[in-house]
């Protein structure tokens, strides 16, 4: 038996427009609604009745498309759409006119990206890649309706990936001793990542000037941009955040001999001293840690780590995303700002005594 579909229809001006083929009566219904606001604004003369540019290739439109990306976000972003594109999408669609391209044919370029053995990860990604492309074209009127829209896969779920982290607090005290074992700069770097929570791209940016060790304070403002390995300002969640990360008193100590070696500049140097440490350098130290170990872990883990202690000590998620610095609420559940005397109280939430002794 088949699975039933829905279809919505809207004339506008001469042409009748078709939906895709939903799933679920509610996306056929979002659908309609839309596209009837945007005959309202056609009837008021607010945007055009027809399609601008009728015979233009999806090949000049992404061109277009991709210009106007690689001048509005970073390297990282738009080198990643650019290879999806050139490598999933063009050799199918870029000679096709852009506004007589179906939800079939998209269908049919998303099909053949798992085809050529790629993960349904990558189809995702590729398929979110054209949504973006038909919509822009939806706005500046190159198209009457985007066709990605409704277009679903039927996999099976096969559960939701578990972010990796270290199990236990037993399992964070073992790898911390044997980071103590291996040398200061080892015990330093998985300290600061575990204690903090910081992002690797956060860690390396970090100078001796954004560590306040008389207030147990990290002052986070920078970040590396690794596609260009340059240090640029703001995080993650944006280009003018800062934010406060409170530490421990077990974490100053780590940092204070730790400084008595590397006192100037950033943290954590390269391999002449001239500069940050590179990102790749700073991965492997982390994983030979985990590999001595015997523990499958990298950086991020330690992010994870610490998120998941933080929320097991103190129950505030609150102050998890505020001290992550994540953008989203939908990451930490409930969106919170904190700030001055407020964080102070949680600089002990997280945090892993190590016996003492010669590292």
């Amino acid at each position: 038996m088949s699975k039933k579909t829905y279809r919505r229809f809207v004339r506008m001006g001469n042409d009748l427009i078709s939906s895709p083929r939903f799933t679920r009566k509610s996306d056929a219904d979002e659908w309609y609604e839309q596209m009837k606001r945007r005959k309202q604004f056609v009837s008021q003369g607010m945007v055009a009745p027809r399609k601008k540019n009728e015979g233009l290739k999806f090949i000049d439109y992404a061109r277009e498309w991709m210009k106007n990306r690689m001048a509005n976000y970073p390297q990282a972003t738009w080198q990643s759409d650019e290879q999806r594109l050139r490598d999933y999408v063009l050799p199918y669609l870029s000679e096709a006119i852009i506004d007589r391209i179906s939800s079939r044919d998209v269908r049919e370029v998303l099909e053949k990206v798992t085809e050529l053995g790629n993960s349904t990860a990558t189809r995702v990604r590729v398929k979110a890649l054209l949504s973006k492309i038909f919509s822009d074209a939806f706005n500046k009127e190159y198209v009457l309706a985007n066709p990605v829209y409704g277009i679903k896969f039927d996999e099976k779920r096969v559960g939701v990936k578990k972010p990796v982290h270290l199990e236990s607090t037993k399992d964070c005290i073992n790898f911390l001793a044997k980071a103590k074992e291996m040398g200061k700069l080892h015990l330093t770097a998985a300290s600061l990542a575990i204690m903090t929570g910081l992002r690797k791209s956060e860690i390396i940016a970090l100078t001796w000037d954004d560590i306040d060790l008389d207030n147990n304070v990290v002052t986070v403002s920078k970040r590396l941009e690794q596609a260009t390995m340059t240090i640029r300002e703001g995080t993650k969640a944006g280009e003018l955040e800062i934010r406060k990360v409170p530490f421990s008193d077990d974490l100053k100590r780590i940092l204070k001999d730790w400084k008595k070696i590397s006192n100037l500049g950033f943290v954590f140097k390269n391999t002449d001293g001239s500069s940050f440490m590179r990102p790749r350098m700073f991965y492997e130290l982390i994983s030979s840690i985990g590999e001595a170990a015997s523990i499958k872990i990298h950086v991020h883990g330690l992010r994870h780590t610490f998120g998941r202690e933080f929320a097991a000590k103190t129950g505030n998620l609150k102050a998890l995303q505020s001290i992550l610095g994540h953008a989203s609420s939908s990451t930490t559940d409930i969106y919170s700002e904190l700030s001055g005397d407020r964080i102070k109280g949680y600089g002990e939430a997280v945090t892993f005594s190590v016996k003492r002794g010669k590292a």
